[in-house]
């Protein structure tokens, strides 16, 4: 131990004495140990922590790809709405198939006009996850109907920051990028959807993607999850998309 402290003292009067090269050390270090901890945790929320859904091994993220497309291809790209269509009137081997979409959003009509990220998602995601509200619903294909009355469903640490905790905020009406929305519902603590961004989403609103318009085709922004029907193994699932 009376080494540890010689040692200890010695680097300290080294770095004493070159007080550029300590300061570009710290700096290297701490951007090293920063983006270190940012793979972290996003391996940890994707990889290792058990996800927080219904039988999450039955959870299938569904991606196009383009091979044909210049330098070498599009892989593990954005569906148009017309191909989400597709998808999910041809599959037989879904329980489900849902799409979502993340952005900015404006809120006003709390204490304070916030900014959050959002979550913009077709009205049977909740039930493919297998997550309910803590209390309130969640959003329902109803919701997600064109020219339906916008709700939206807030996480529960915007519900702590925004709201205080309490429990009348269910019902209230907040702005929602200029536009009237109901709380319906507020999510349990930890819970995450997508799982793993850097930059959580914090609140869930009906995507309204309205009707199929092929003119949309080439208009690819949609992520998809589906859940596969009990007894289908990820082989026949994969069988199936290809003869799509």
């Amino acid at each position: 131990m009376p080494t540890l402290f010689k040692e200890i003292r010695y680097a300290s009067r080294l770095l004493a004495s070159s007080p550029g090269f300590a300061a570009a050390a710290v700096i290297c270090l701490s951007l090293g140990i920063g983006a270190t901890s940012a793979i972290f945790s996003v391996v940890h929320a994707v990889l290792l922590r058990p996800l927080s859904y219904r039988e999450p091994d039955r959870l299938i993220r569904l991606y196009t790809e383009f091979p044909m497309f210049p330098n070498g291809g599009l892989r593990r790209f954005w569906t148009s709405p017309p191909e989400y269509y597709d998808l999910s009137h041809d599959l037989h081997s879904w329980e489900s198939l849902d799409a979502w979409v993340t952005g900015g959003t404006n809120l006003a009509g709390t204490s304070n006009p916030i900014r959050v990220t959002s979550c913009f998602v077709t009205g049977g995601l909740f039930q493919t996850l297998g997550v309910s509200p803590m209390f309130g619903r969640a959003i329902t294909p109803q919701d997600d109907v064109t020219g339906a009355s916008q709700v939206i469903v807030i996480g529960y640490d915007l519900w702590q920051r925004a709201f205080a905790g309490d429990r009348s905020a269910v019902g209230r009406t907040l702005l929602v990028n200029g536009r009237n929305a109901i709380i319906v519902g507020v999510m349990p603590p930890g819970f995450a959807f997508p799982p793993g961004e850097l930059d959580p989403p914090e609140a869930w609103s009906p995507l309204q993607l309205g009707l199929p318009n092929p003119q949309q085709r080439g208009s690819h922004f949609l992520y998809l999850i589906g859940r596969l029907k009990s007894g289908v193994s990820e082989g026949r699932r994969s069988r199936r998309l290809n003869v799509m």
